[in-house]
């Protein structure tokens, strides 16, 4: 539509106070994020976060100055189910990983649904020698397969990648190691794409790996499924289901990749 040069709204006392009204609500609606569906209703994509909230901004930067000071620790901040309306914003995204911690990290709140799952993941050297202070990146999808609340995806250049409300950043310890506490991830709905669990390592002078854990007992790795992993550079690995209902493994990342 095209607006007349030297145009001028005219609004009624009553059309004043109506905007008045609502204008407090503005930004709460905002914030709020379009959920796409498939043909049969079901949620696909939503959009990615928008501007921080001033009120989540101040929360964000409390936490900082806590974990500056050593109040609190990346993991308990993580481990908060407080945390699920912060972690798609990148103002926490980059303070967790400004605070990574070293040899353990958390990487789901306390209270994600779930079976709990212990991920001990191993940076070598080509020559097998521990590749210790490797940063790593790791993100996944929930339970029910989704890598957002709303939805399973996250729309957007890399959304998955960048906004995946289950995430975490660590350092691998002078043994290679990063121990991972987490849920048993699910493969996207609809899809025949096995469970996985995203890993990005940087090491130093420019090593790095952009790989997967996958994991043998998910009913979707079938020995197709397998080679393809395996062709794409992804570690699949042995599941130890433990007495308590809970489950352990192991998966190696040689740096940089041969």
């Amino acid at each position: 539509m095209t607006i007349p040069a030297g145009f001028q709204p005219s609004f009624t006392r009553r059309a004043f106070t109506q905007l008045a009204l609502v204008a407090p609500w503005l930004p709460l609606a905002l914030q709020e994020r379009k959920v796409q569906t498939t043909s049969d209703g079901e949620p696909h994509f939503v959009d990615p976060p928008g501007e921080i909230s001033a009120e989540l901004r101040a929360h964000v930067e409390a936490l900082e100055a806590e974990l500056a000071s050593g109040k609190t620790t990346t993991d308990a901040v993580l481990a908060d189910p407080a945390s699920n309306e912060l972690r798609p914003f990148p103002l926490f995204r980059e303070t967790i990983a400004k605070h990574a911690p070293v040899g353990r990290v958390v990487l789901v709140p306390r209270d994600e649904p779930g079976p709990r799952l212990a991920v001990t993941l191993r940076a070598v050297h080509r020559d097998g020698k521990p590749y210790a202070g490797a940063r790593v990146y790791a993100y996944q999808t929930s339970a029910k397969g989704w890598y957002a609340a709303e939805a399973p995806h996250v729309a957007g250049n890399s959304g998955d990648y960048r906004f995946a409300r289950l995430f975490t950043h660590g350092i691998t310890d002078a043994d290679g190691r990063l121990d991972l506490a987490t849920i048993h991830p699910t493969g996207y709905p609809r899809t025949d794409l096995p469970s996985h669990i995203h890993v990005v390592l940087e090491g130093q002078g420019g090593d790095g790996r952009v790989s997967e854990v996958r994991f043998e007992d998910c009913p979707r790795m079938t020995p197709t499924a397998r080679e393809e992993s395996v062709r794409a550079g992804f570690v699949v690995v042995p599941v130890e289901k433990l007495a308590d209902g809970s489950a352990r493994c192991t998966a190696e990342f040689a740096l940089p990749a041969s």
